[in-house]
């Protein structure tokens, strides 16, 4: 053997070694994030929810959040719209829905890991800016006075429930036929809201939730549709099962919607929970 040759293997393997323990040490700290470790931050719970549930969700998740560290976040849409997206394959962890019949389809095309649970019944209300005294919730043609015509709100009675709540009130009022030149329809009751603050529409048929989630002094003019016009919307909620499983923390958001912090919030924002 030559002169420092033995010297020279044994560096050559040592270098080898170094680089094995490199590359080692580059594989598990790319599989750390997967591990079982309990220090992995958890994956985001994200809920698909009625626009009209926005105001009650905006203050109820913060408050979860402080429960799971699982950083919740919310999707708003029509109730018709997000069903899509759900058997499309979004990624949607908890549905919530106005109305039961959209929620309902899902678990029985086996998009839920068990029936849709109901957490609270809505109102449908008739919402104007103006605060003049005579605002009625029956709808008028043109205004007494000058007979300028309003335009009325509404969301779209095919996928959005408070869209086909108003329709089914206006139908029992006799004013649906009458009012359809007047009529603009927004995507999602959210929509038809934002014609009103827009001033595109002088007077929305819409959730009661939303402008109860305006400060007071900007909430204009709101008058309830009595059920006898207009039964309540039922809210509905839904655990979604996607091509990974469930979401560990979406049983237990669920849940929270049943607690005492949940229904007071669901009632100062014009639910009725149960």
């Amino acid at each position: 053997m030559l002169p420092g040759k033995s010297r020279y293997v044994r560096m050559r393997l040592s270098s080898e070694r170094r680089a094995r323990v490199i590359v080692l040490l580059i594989v598990l700290t790319g599989l750390l994030p997967w591990s079982g470790c309990g220090d992995r931050t958890p994956p985001p719970l994200t809920i698909a929810a009625a626009s009209s549930l926005q105001p009650v969700l905006e203050e109820l998740l913060p408050m979860y959040a402080e429960e799971c560290a699982c950083n919740p976040r919310a999707v708003y849409g029509s109730s018709g719209k997000l069903t899509a997206q759900i058997t499309a394959g979004a990624p949607y962890d908890v549905f919530l829905s106005a109305g039961t019949g959209y929620a309902d389809t899902l678990y029985a095309r086996g998009f839920g890991a068990a029936a849709a649970r109901k957490f609270a019944d809505g109102y449908l209300v008739a919402w104007a800016l103006d605060t003049t005294p005579d605002f009625h919730y029956i709808p008028r043609l043109s205004l007494p006075g000058n007979g300028r015509r309003l335009r009325y709100a509404i969301a779209n009675p095919v996928t959005a429930p408070y869209g086909l709540a108003a329709e089914q009130f206006l139908r029992n009022t006799d004013m649906w036929q009458a009012l359809q030149p007047q009529l603009v329809y927004g995507e999602s009751v959210g929509q038809a809201a934002q014609f009103v603050l827009s001033g595109a529409a002088g007077v929305g048929y819409v959730a009661q939730s939303i402008p109860l989630g305006l400060p007071e002094g900007e909430r204009g003019r709101i008058r309830r549709i009595p059920a006898s016009l207009c039964p309540p919307v039922p809210n509905s909620a839904l655990v979604v099962v996607k091509e990974g499983g469930t979401h560990p923390s979406a049983g237990s958001f669920v849940a929270f919607l049943a607690s005492p912090t949940a229904r007071r919030i669901l009632e100062k924002s014009g639910y009725r929970p149960g």
